[in-house]
């Protein structure tokens, strides 16, 4: 565990220095922020490149990838995290807005969806987590590799709302259980729809006084 905690902590500082190259005027908060969000992007992104994001250990595999790339071949670790930061950076832009503050309205419909969901989740068992990391890969086979796991779990809990809106949580259930082909499908159209989709895609709200500084009402990057 110990030596997985170190190799997490150098792939951040490596991280760390790419992004302060693409966003030279984060604040401490703000660069960790971000480091922790791109770390898991890079690691479902070597996991997907990789073939095996579905395996319940991928995080750890897809470490232990990165750190021995690194230790083998520098160049070639260099160039594969130069090259997925380029695209992450641009996504970051184009897709993340950070917003300080709360909006009722929107915060009446996550709970909404998050209480409905949340009833059928559980009913699910390993089924959720493995549609977590399909819509993961669908994502990043569509471009998409900035806050991957985020909207992979919007994209799936949507599927999910759209059908426990429409039957009630068991005939739900059994129905996911009879048709995993219309998850799946409606998962490749939504991950789709995000790559073609040209806004932002992630809004993150936080409350002001985690800034140092740079505050206002709303902050883009």
């Amino acid at each position: 565990m110990s030596r997985e905690i170190g190799k997490e902590t150098f792939l951040k500082a490596v991280l760390r220095r790419y992004l302060l190259r693409q966003f030279p005027d984060l604040t401490s908060q703000e660069l960790d922020f971000m480091v922790g969000v791109a770390l898991e992007d890079l690691l479902n992104y070597v996991a997907f490149s990789g073939n095996y994001i579905y395996e319940a250990s991928y995080r750890e595999r897809a470490v232990e990838q990165l750190a021995g790339l690194a230790e083998s071949d520098p160049i070639g670790f260099d160039r594969l995290v130069t090259e997925h930061m380029e695209v992450w950076s641009i996504k970051w832009n184009q897709r993340v807005k950070l917003v300080l503050g709360k909006d009722a309205q929107d915060s009446r419909g996550s709970e909404n969806l998050e209480r409905k969901v949340g009833q059928l989740i559980p009913l699910l068992k390993d089924l959720y987590s493995w549609l977590q990391r399909f819509a993961v890969g669908s994502l990043i086979s569509n471009g998409e590799v900035c806050f991957t796991n985020l909207i992979a779990e919007t994209v799936v809990k949507e599927v999910l709302y759209k059908l426990v809106s429409s039957m009630s949580i068991q005939e739900a259930a059994k129905f996911i259980a009879e048709n995993p082909a219309f998850l799946i499908s409606e998962i490749v159209q939504r991950a789709r729809g995000a790559a073609r989709y040209r806004g932002n895609l992630v809004i993150v709200r936080v409350n002001p006084s985690f800034f140092e500084e740079n505050r206002g009402e709303v902050i883009e990057w």
